[in-house]
């Protein structure tokens, strides 16, 4: 009782200081924009227009790539659901906004009794799916409270969480307001079986599915053939906002070129980096900022000699190029020989399954990673190696053939996960 009412008090005070957040930047200043644009009459009124409705809650961009295999299979197999996206992290809704297969999108609400309420009655949902984590007490009880089923997908849990805790009683009852969670793996299946949680499945993770869609997907990224082609452009292909390039004018990159694409960089990798890229003028390098702040990227396009994606139709045969557009990602391992993936030093790691799952060595900072069990997994099976400073330690001498037979068995064994999750829902 006591952990409820500290919790409520607290989501009050957050609330009622909301405003104010505007003033931490601009990640906080979307947040706090995006909630109060929060119009539950457009909710409503989209509602009553729906026979029944799906609603899918992920906290960011990285938690929707989890949750999209399993909408969009769901949608394709249901489509007289509305689809209800929901985001609490700028960096999913802002990316994610106008995503063409759900129905309605918007920001989750703060999670005070009040708002909580007055969102669910308002979406009336049928199902939902929380991807991942964010367990939200009082939006998960009024949840529960309305009849709707609620499964988690792709949940993962470790020890260290206050559900396992012995004080943790507030937080376990969260879980229990569940029907059904699919785990990533038995260990957090084994901490739901100690809590006498029963209703899981071991199903893995979505988001080997989604990296298996996204390399099926032949589509070219508009003027990346051109860059890594050390002569210019090649013909038709004509940068960003151009037609794409297709038929045989498409280049492939002149034999020999080896191209490093480094995904979700952040300054502490780019301290790594930057010497090796020095290092090799004979590669290309396409980078992916984490955050794309206009002076950051201006000060490592001076610092490289490099070039600007928006700028590429200005190509003057750079060896660096750095992506100043959202959504590309995924999409550029395709061209890789190597993939460098960021936040392994300091702020925790990125998503290394979209490299991995097109076969290529991937380095990553040697401190953030162990949580992560795909990186755990990947090091075991010498796919993926940590770097210490030098990326230069790490590079030479790896069997490239060896790691991408090692990295298609590893993908193709964990996948599944959205097959069976929708089994469960057309159940």
């Amino acid at each position: 009782m006591i952990f409820s009412t500290l919790y409520n008090i607290g989501m009050r005070l957050a609330s009622a200081l909301l405003p104010a957040g505007k003033l931490l930047g601009n990640k906080a200043r979307l947040l706090i924009e995006g909630q109060e644009r929060l119009n539950l009459h457009e909710l409503a009124a989209w509602r009553k227009s729906r026979e029944k409705i799906i609603w899918f809650h992920c906290a960011s961009l990285g938690e929707f790539e989890q949750g999209r295999p399993v909408l969009e299979a769901f949608r394709e197999q249901h489509p007289a659901y509305g689809v209800l996206l929901t985001f609490f992290s700028p960096s999913g809704y802002e990316v994610r906004k106008n995503y063409p297969l759900a129905d309605f999108i918007c920001y989750l609400p703060l999670d005070t009794a009040r708002g909580a309420r007055e969102f669910v009655e308002a979406a009336r949902p049928d199902i939902v799916v929380f991807v991942k984590y964010e367990f939200w007490p009082n939006i998960i009880r009024e949840i529960k409270r309305s009849g709707a089923r609620l499964i988690g997908i792709s949940v993962i849990l470790r020890p260290g969480q206050a559900f396992f805790k012995p004080w943790g009683g507030f937080f376990r009852k969260i879980l229990q307001h569940f029907d059904f969670l699919f785990v990533q793996n038995q260990n957090s299946a084994d901490l739901l079986e100690s809590m006498g949680y029963t209703r899981y499945e071991v199903a893995g993770d979505t988001r080997f599915d989604r990296v298996m869609a996204t390399a099926r997907d032949s589509s070219e990224v508009p003027g990346i053939r051109g860059f890594i082609n050390s002569s210019g452009l090649v013909q038709g292909d004509n940068g960003p906002g151009k037609e794409d390039a297709t038929g045989p004018e498409l280049s492939l990159k002149v034999p020999g070129t080896q191209v490093l694409v480094a995904g979700s960089v952040w300054p502490e990798d780019m301290e790594v980096l930057k010497p090796f890229m020095a290092a090799h003028p004979e590669m290309k390098f396409i980078l992916a900022p984490h955050d794309i702040k206009p002076e950051q990227i201006s000060r490592w396009v001076q610092e490289t000699s490099g070039l600007r994606y928006s700028e590429i139709a200005q190509y003057d045969k750079q060896n660096v190029l750095f992506i100043d557009s959202i959504g590309l990602l995924a999409r550029l391992y395709k061209y890789a020989d190597y993939a460098f993936v960021g936040g392994g030093f300091k702020t925790g790691l990125h998503n290394i399954l979209e490299p991995a799952v097109f076969g290529v060595p991937v380095f990553f900072g040697d401190q953030k990673y162990r949580k992560f069990q795909e990186a755990v997994d990947l090091l075991e099976l010498g796919v993926a190696f940590t770097v210490p400073s030098s990326l230069e330690e790490v590079f030479e001498g790896l069997d490239t053939e060896e790691i991408r037979r090692k990295a298609a068995i590893y993908v193709n064994r964990n996948a599944g996960a959205t097959d069976k999750i929708l089994h469960f829902l057309n159940n």
